[in-house]
């Protein structure tokens, strides 16, 4: 059992020796788009304080959800519960760098070179997604990762499959992703170029590399909570440089309200 040496270990260190945070957070936002299509809660501000577009590493950054660093003790998460307006899943995953003002306007390449990974520094699981920061218009833009570093370190790699933006019109904060890489290659750990092959009038992206660690399906003004103690791949790790941050995917295109309660302990 991950940070602990058994079920009854881990009650223990909750109960009786008080290795054991909560956060609440809640966050809302505007018009989404509909079914299958991920919104990103990152730049809406409410609880915790939105985060911004500057890019580079982010550690334990402004606008994401974290605790007091425990080191030589290793936090882990152990439920994660919400409840939502509307029938969607909501994600949770530390955000570990990201790069701005990516222009999908013109095709060709487009220079990204993210910062070298703080947490899960052999890349494995990492994901690299694109968040919309000005929305695009006219045509839905076709992009694919020309050039990456594979989880084995081995550097320009070309993914070949495209991503299709889900319209012409993707609005603001959708998250789009993962972004396909090759099929031999089981996570991502720099992003060096980003290739246009189909431009949209407006729009640009932020180049995000993330972990997702935990998925929550719920129901409309329903509350429900993951166990992630028993479950397969469970009690994942919050690293104390963590910037946990949070996405959504609606089944309908409208206004949605979440809140919710995430669970750590740390031995």
């Amino acid at each position: 059992m991950a940070g602990f040496s058994s079920y009854d270990n881990m009650i223990s260190k909750i109960t009786a020796s008080g290795q054991y945070a909560d956060s609440n957070f809640f966050k809302s936002s505007g018009t989404m788009h509909g079914a299958g299509t991920w919104a990103s809660l990152w730049r809406v501000a409410s609880l915790p304080a939105a985060g911004n577009d500057t890019g580079g590493a982010l550690d334990n950054y402004a606008g994401s959800m974290n605790w007091a660093a425990q080191s030589p003790m290793t936090k882990h998460l152990i439920t994660f519960g919400g409840v939502s307006s509307l029938l969607g899943t909501l994600m949770l995953y530390d955000r570990l760098a990201q790069v701005p003002s990516i222009v999908t306007t013109s095709t060709g390449d487009k220079a990204v070179n993210t910062a070298a990974l703080t947490r899960y520094t052999d890349g494995v699981g990492v994901q690299c997604w694109l968040e919309v920061t000005a929305a695009t218009t006219a045509t839905a833009p076709i992009v694919h990762l020309h050039a990456y570093t594979d989880n084995d370190n081995n550097p320009n790699q070309d993914s070949v499959t495209s991503y299709t933006f889900p319209a012409a019109a993707t609005v603001l904060n959708s998250f789009l992703g993962p972004l396909p890489i090759l099929a031999a290659d089981t996570g991502v750990r720099v992003v060096t170029t980003l290739n246009v092959s189909q431009a949209s009038t407006l729009g640009t992206v932020s180049v995000v590399l993330i972990k997702p660690l935990a998925f929550l399906p719920l129901l409309a003004n329903t509350w429900n909570e993951r166990d992630l103690v028993l479950q397969l791949a469970a009690m994942p790790r919050a690293y104390d440089t963590a910037s946990l941050a949070l996405a959504f995917c609606p089944n309908a295109v409208t206004a949605v309200n979440i809140w919710g309660m995430i669970r750590m302990a740390y031995n």
